[in-house]
C-alpha cells in the first residue's frame, strides 16, 4: 500500500492473555498482524466471536498494549506515549461507537455530543454550538434536550455516532455499531455512518459480524487464528 495520506499503521501485532487458572497456557488471541489505514478509506474487519476483534480496535486505539509489535498515529508511536499523552491523541485524532451507544445517562442529547469538544478545553456554549450542528447532521435536531432514556435504540446509536464526529476526527473506530438494532434501523445507522464519513473525508474501521455492512467498505479483512487476511 502507498504511504500517501497514511493516518494508522500497525505492524506485528501480538496479544495473549494469562490463564485463568495455574497449569493452563496463555489464550493467543493476536499472532501477527498488521494493517495500515489511508485518510478517508473505509475499512470493515469481520471474524468469529472471539477471534480477536475488539483487541485489535482496543491496540490500534491505544487503549490496551501489545505483548509485541507497535501502532503509529499519524507517525507517532502510540506505546511511547505516556498515558496523557495517548488520551490527548485518541481525544485529538480518534472516535469511536460501540454495539452499546454508552451515552451518559444523567446527560441530554446535545451535552453527550459536545462532551469530546468539553475534554478538549472548548467552552460550553460554543461546544454546545457545535454540537447542535452535528445532531442536526444525523437528523435529531428536535431531540437535543432529550435525554438517553427518553430516545430509542437508534436515536441513542445516531447520538453515539454524532458525538463519535463533533471534533472531526482522523479516523473513527466502530465495535459491532449496529449489532444492538432491529434490520430497519442497523440500516438506517449503517448508512448514516459511511455518509457522514465520506462527508467529513473521516477514515473508518468498522468491527462487524454483518455481511451487509462490512460489503460496503472500500476494503474488507477477516481476522482468523490470530491473523488478519483480505
Amino acid at each position: 500500500m502507498s504511504t500517501d495520506n497514511l493516518f494508522l499503521c500497525a505492524s506485528n501485532l501480538r496479544k495473549q492473555y494469562g490463564a485463568e487458572t495455574p497449569g493452563q497456557a496463555p489464550v493467543v488471541v493476536l499472532t501477527d498482524v498488521s494493517i495500515q489505514i489511508k485518510t478517508g478509506e473505509t475499512v470493515a474487519i469481520t471474524g468469529a466471536s472471539g477471534s480477536g476483534k475488539s483487541t485489535l480496535l482496543h491496540l490500534l486505539a491505544g487503549l490496551d498494549g501489545p505483548d509485541a509489535g507497535n501502532v503509529l498515529i499519524d507517525g507517532l508511536s502510540v506505546f511511547d506515549l505516556n498515558e496523557s499523552q495517548r488520551c490527548r491523541l485518541r481525544n485529538q485524532k480518534l472516535g469511536f461507537i460501540y454495539q452499546f451507544h454508552h451515552l451518559l445517562k444523567e446527560f441530554n442529547a446535545i451535552e453527550n455530543v459536545a462532551m469530546p469538544l468539553r475534554v478538549a478545553g472548548l467552552n460550553r456554549i460554543q461546544a454546545e454550538i457545535e454540537a447542535g450542528k452535528m445532531l442536526t447532521s444525523v437528523g435529531l435536531a428536535s431531540r437535543s434536550t432529550h435525554y438517553p432514556s427518553q430516545l430509542s435504540g437508534g436515536e441513542r446509536q445516531r447520538v453515539a455516532i454524532a458525538r463519535s464526529l463533533v471534533h472531526l476526527p482522523r479516523c473513527v473506530l466502530a465495535d459491532e455499531p449496529t449489532g444492538n438494532l432491529d434490520e430497519v434501523t442497523a440500516d438506517e445507522v449503517s448508512n448514516l455512518m459511511f455518509e457522514l464519513s465520506e462527508r467529513h473525508g473521516i477514515a473508518l474501521i468498522v468491527v462487524t459480524h454483518n455481511r451487509e455492512l462490512a460489503a460496503r467498505a472500500s476494503r474488507q479483512l477477516a481476522l482468523s487464528n490470530g491473523l488478519l487476511t483480505s
